[in-house]
């Protein structure tokens, strides 16, 4: 079991670029996973030994512990993405398991957002270091909010998106019509300009942010971004590209857009996913 232990957080290390905090609590929640199912089991538990069973075991096990809600959800999110792991590269077969471990339901809470006063200065802090990867931070800060992109939907950005004399990112398979950039083409345009070509490696990678190996920025990546610069800001740690989102969708509906601009706005299949947010509500 040790062997694939180390071949997973291997894995997350080298092919997901998880951080290495992340690497390291995963590495904690997976060796007590494994202590415990070992002790359940009276006898050391091998990959091939793992089943719905002692699966079922483990969880009674956390719960018995008096551990928060969230913190029984992150050790429960660790195994699966072990098992994951161990399915997709390792060839055992998983499935049955990871269908039946489930994360426990947490009461839906409003979003954390920003005010428009805290974005102002998460924008402002990113952008007057000036450094190839701070010009980045800056564009990708100032994307996010401008346009309400997914992070997932940011850091699939090619630079062939962006078209920076209409001030759009271009209609393609993914985005049936032009998105306007507003205030993000200033910033975008100097990472582009200046910051970009500083950062790449080889000219053919197309992706438009790119991280300090050159290659594509990752999900992780954007995470630490966000991250990094609310620090900065005296923000908090706990501010995330959804954070910024979240945070435009309030605003918008303070300006008084209505639930239908807003959904055009984010590109939303239904106007009913803004039902957390109030133009009553206050931070």
């Amino acid at each position: 079991m040790n062997d694939v232990i180390s071949r997973f957080l291997r894995y997350l290390e080298m092919d997901q670029e998880r951080a290495r905090n992340t690497i390291l609590a995963y590495e904690t929640d997976i060796r007590q996973f494994v202590q415990v199912l070992s002790a359940v089991s009276e006898q050391p538990i091998g990959p091939d030994r793992i089943d719905e069973w002692n699966l079922d075991k483990y969880v009674s096990w956390l719960n018995r512990q008096g551990y928060k809600t969230s913190t029984v959800a992150r050790k429960i999110a660790a195994v699966r993405t072990l098992l994951d792991y161990m399915h997709s590269r390792e060839g055992y077969d998983t499935q049955a398991m990871l269908n039946s471990l489930d994360l426990p339901q947490n009461r839906r809470q409003p979003p954390k957002v920003l005010t428009t006063t805290e974005v102002e200065k998460l924008l402002r802090t990113a952008s007057q270091v000036g450094s190839p990867r701070a010009m980045r931070d800056s564009a990708a800060l100032s994307l996010l909010y401008a346009t309400g992109l997914r992070a997932v939907e940011l850091i699939s950005l090619n630079a062939s998106d962006i078209d920076l004399q209409t001030g759009a990112i271009r209609a393609n398979e993914t985005y049936s019509h032009k998105i306007p950039i507003r205030d993000a083409l200033h910033p975008l345009r100097t990472y582009i300009e200046k910051g970009r070509p500083y950062l790449l490696r080889t000219p053919e990678v197309n992706a438009l942010f790119v991280n300090q190996r050159g290659k594509r920025l990752s999900r992780q990546g954007l995470w630490l971004i966000v991250k990094r610069w609310a620090e900065e800001a005296e923000l908090g740690s706990d501010v995330s590209p959804q954070t910024i989102r979240h945070s435009l969708v309030r605003h918008l509906l303070e300006q008084g857009r209505s639930r239908r601009e807003v959904q055009e706005w984010l590109r939303l299949s239904s106007p009913n996913t803004l039902w957390l947010h109030k133009r009553s509500d206050r931070k």
